[in-house]
């Protein structure tokens, strides 16, 4: 099998990210059908131009790009004069718009709008050395108001743009994990590498990349469906709408179809979440409604199927407790299903009887649960 044979598929755009940087790591080619490669997004784009600009504020291009990104009332005409006053004097556009005079003198009425943006700039700049990379990100998406700006337009691309800004900072934040280097400057050069990839000459092989939705029509001969958790698959918007979660049902259904020999299906066992918080990861509901008796698993089946049964049992009351969640012979090491909290391993034995507790690993997290009462149940 060459490269073409083989397709990725997941629920939204945003998941795009991890897999991209995993195949460039790799050396693996791929093509991303029906969208843009995860540094190609405009919102990606726009935030690593804010970026570049904390970092080094003689970059024109990317000065030029945010000023009015998100739109806040500097026209054309403005932004003409400033760029040549900066020409005629041989100075860097962030010159002339770091002086307030000379911005009062330029921009007239929109002079107020320049002014309170290099403010902006300024204050992050000043925080590139004291806060992590992370937090430069949020903070200098949330003051240009380029959140609130998408969460204003309340539209599903506006959603989408919003979830790929929360896999940026996700980025940022593995980056900070993964390297020695945890600067700003450092993650730039890191997203510049898979921002500069060249793309695919004529003819050449290239793993598939792409949406649920983008694959209907397609098949290939090796199919990864991966991210098979609540609140990706089916959707957290669709979870409580019987027609909406019908619907994710169908669309799970075309991921399956689209393998023509074999079908390779994930979930994670914690995620990031947006603005690059890790959370424990539930298995999706739609994995407990394949048949058993078809699928070989990594020795998760039983979580899966186990998951199947709480979810038909526990919609509005907690799981039926075993005999061993009264308090009795919970040792180190065991695992257990938590309804909200999903696989988790037992860390600590505190107290007995009726005063015992466990401290239980969720993922990164840890949590003092009571067993008597806690929606869980001992995997065996």
């Amino acid at each position: 099998l060459d490269l073409g044979s083989f397709a990725v598929l997941y629920r939204t755009n945003s998941q795009s990210r991890a897999l991209e940087e995993a195949l460039i790591h790799y050396d693996i080619r791929y093509v991303i059908i029906g969208g843009l490669r995860f540094y190609d997004r405009k919102e990606i784009k726009d935030s690593l131009a804010y970026l570049r600009v904390l970092a080094n504020p003689a970059d024109t291009v990317s000065l030029l790009r945010i000023i009015n990104t998100p739109r806040r009332g500097i026209g054309k005409a403005t932004i003409d004069a400033l760029v040549n006053a900066s020409l005629e004097m041989g100075i860097p556009l962030w010159e002339i718009i770091n002086d307030e005079t000379s911005v009062n003198t330029l921009a007239g009425r929109s002079s107020k709008a320049v002014n309170k943006f290099a403010e902006i700039i300024k204050h992050w700049q000043n925080e590139v050395e004291n806060l992590a990379a992370v937090e430069i990100v949020e903070g200098i998406l949330e003051d240009s108001n380029y959140i609130h700006d998408l969460k204003k337009q309340g539209t599903e691309e506006a959603d989408n743009r919003l979830a790929n800004l929360g896999e940026l900072c996700s980025a940022v934040a593995q980056f900070q994990e993964d390297n020695e280097d945890t600067s700003l400057g450092g993650f730039l050069a890191n997203a510049s590498l898979a921002s500069d990839l060249d793309n695919l000459q004529d003819g050449q092989e290239a793993v598939s990349l792409m949406t649920l939705h983008s694959a209907k029509g397609l098949e290939f001969p090796v199919v990864f469906m991966v991210g098979l958790e609540q609140g990706l698959l089916p959707h957290f918007r669709s979870i409580n709408d019987p027609l909406s979660l019908e619907e994710e049902r169908r669309l799970c259904y075309v991921g399956i179809t689209r393998a023509q020999e074999q079908l390779f299906i994930s979930y994670a066992t914690e995620r990031r979440q947006f603005w690059g918080a890790r959370d424990a990861a539930v298995p999706s509901q739609f994995l407990a409604e394949l048949p058993e008796d078809l699928i070989n698993t990594n020795g998760m089946k039983k979580v899966i199927y186990r998951s199947r049964r709480q979810s038909k049992n526990t919609k509005n009351t907690p799981v039926k407790k075993s005999a061993n969640n009264l308090g009795e012979n919970w040792k180190v090491g065991e695992k257990v299903m938590h309804e909200k909290f999903g696989v988790g391993q037992v860390t600590n034995v505190f107290g007995e009887g009726k005063k015992l507790s466990l401290g239980i690993k969720f993922g990164k997290s840890k949590k003092i649960i009571d067993p008597k009462t806690a929606p869980m149940e001992k995997l065996e």
